[in-house]
């Protein structure tokens, strides 16, 4: 009967390790955050991860607990696109889990380029000194919009008006006066808030 088999075992059993469970990834200014669990195996110490077809990689420790443990790297600098990433386990002996992989987008300034202010649909003056701005349905990634001024004192006001929000009063606002809007955004599953730039609007009396 050994000679059935005999052939399969001549450089020994191969051993793998458990492999990395539940991999994510969130994308952010050229840069990624791989998460994954740890939920079995205490024979795994390290993990390596791939990336750009295996021309990059990434070796860490690990150290498995009682619990179900979470692993959080930080890849940086990455190129601002689309990648698939790889995640082996490894133990103290070489032997290595199978893969686990995930596909991501990186994002970066062509990100950024594409990002509109929210806009503003309306606005009219309430008296002297209050501006009243209404706003249109914000974008899924808009996290809030920034007005910037000088009130009727000469002081800078920076107002701050989140997404949920369906109009905003600039208070102290003189005649003749302007406003600067930018916005904020954060891609779904990003782990970074992209800026527009300040943009001016000059109103009439």
């Amino acid at each position: 009967m050994d000679f059935n088999y005999k052939q399969f075992i001549e450089n020994g059993e191969t051993v793998y390790v458990g492999r990395a469970d539940s991999l994510l990834v969130k994308g952010g200014n050229q840069r990624a955050e791989l998460r994954w669990l740890l939920v079995s195996d205490p024979k795994i110490s390290s993990y390596k991860i791939f990336w750009n077809n295996r021309a990059d990689s990434l070796v860490g420790n690990l150290q498995k607990t009682d619990q179900v443990d979470t692993v959080r790297v930080l890849l940086n600098n990455l190129e601002e696109k689309t990648h698939e990433f790889v995640v082996y386990h490894l133990d103290q002996s070489g032997n290595s889990s199978v893969r686990t992989s995930v596909i991501g987008r990186v994002y970066g300034e062509k990100y950024r380029s594409t990002l509109i202010n929210r806009a503003v649909n309306s606005h009219k003056r309430l008296n002297t000194s209050q501006l009243q701005i209404n706003w249109s349905q914000p974008d899924a990634e808009l996290l809030f919009s920034e007005i910037k001024y000088n009130d009727t004192n000469g002081r800078a006001v920076l107002l701050r008006s989140g997404r949920e929000k369906e109009a905003d009063t600039l208070r102290n606002f003189a005649a003749k006066r302007s406003f600067e809007l930018r916005s904020a955004f954060k891609p779904v599953l990003g782990i970074d808030t992209f800026y527009t730039d300040f943009v001016l609007t000059q109103l009439e009396k």
